[in-house]
């Protein structure tokens, strides 16, 4: 049994997703901003890759300011972003022996959160769950979507999505 608290929260939210190489490719000046605060509020597709731990240390590191060159940075950095961890586990603690490469991978960005459950405490196990009510306002969900991020961004899915968080 731990001795230390522990705190783990699930979300389910409508969002999008869209791939990194393709969301890194449209950023001009027009979007850039928006852009940037979609890769500092948004998270990576995986299932405990530390994909999300590579991309929150790329995201915070010290990036360009101007958009051409805060574009080639991302190419680069997202290329294979465990070179540029200098606190990365090693491939058996991370579970992986090869290289990530950030840019084949999907950022998901919730728009809309449905629900969230969370849990804490010391040494944590069982299960607990969260519903809620469908209404009409789910179904008009996809179209609000579209109609905030089309002017900006293209190449995206609406999707239903799952954040788990844990410390």
């Amino acid at each position: 049994m731990s001795s230390s608290s522990h705190y783990e929260c699930s979300t389910v939210s409508f969002g999008f997703r869209i791939q990194l190489d393709k969301l890194i490719s449209q950023i001009n000046e027009d979007n850039f901003d928006i852009i940037k605060n979609l890769l500092s509020d948004g998270f990576i597709e995986d299932s405990n890759g530390y994909s999300n731990k590579y991309l929150k240390k790329i995201i915070e590191s010290e990036l360009p300011n101007k958009c051409v060159n805060f574009k080639k940075a991302l190419k680069q950095k997202f290329n294979n972003p465990k070179d540029e961890d200098s606190e990365s586990e090693s491939d058996e603690e991370s579970g992986s022996n090869k290289n990530i490469n950030l840019n084949e991978m999907y950022l998901l960005y919730p728009v809309v959160k449905l629900i969230e459950t969370t849990r804490w405490g010391l040494g944590r196990k069982g299960v607990n769950g969260m519903s809620c009510d469908i209404d009409n306002d789910l179904v008009d969900l996809k179209d609000r979507i579209k109609n905030e991020f089309e002017p900006v961004l293209s190449d995206y899915q609406v999707v239903l999505m799952v954040n788990q968080e844990s410390d």
